[in-house]
């Protein structure tokens, strides 16, 4: 199945983002397989087939993602972990909050009926 520019990926078990699409490259060379950058490491590979990717959903972008969090009780670094390595990877996501509960013990992130927690360490 063709894979867009922009669109969630799994590649050896790892989340990663569609960067370029199979055809001619800025060097004129053609080439069949995708250019794609993995999530957490930033690690690119180039000329990955088709058949090694699997969509990558919302669900399974953040289940995966989630275990690399920790909350310490400081919000805006909280956030800026959520946004930078989850809002911005997540291409096909409607419905997402994130943020603390009340007293800081917790923080959420929610994308439509499917909630993730992490306790305060």
């Amino acid at each position: 199945m063709p894979h867009s520019k922009g669109q969630s990926v799994m590649f050896d078990g790892l989340c990663c983002t569609v960067f370029k699409t199979p055809g001619k490259r800025i060097t004129g060379e053609t080439i069949s397989g995708y250019l794609i950058r993995e999530n957490m490491s930033g690690i690119i590979h180039d000329n990955i087939e088709d058949a090694n990717l699997i969509i990558c959903n919302p669900d399974t972008m953040c289940s995966y993602c989630w275990g690399n969090f920790e909350y310490d009780g400081d919000n805006v670094k909280a956030s800026k972990w959520i946004f930078d390595n989850l809002v911005k990877c997540l291409n096909s996501a409607n419905n997402l909050k994130w943020g603390p509960n009340i007293d800081n013990t917790e923080y959420h992130l929610t994308i439509d009926d499917t909630t993730w927690t992490k306790n305060l360490t």
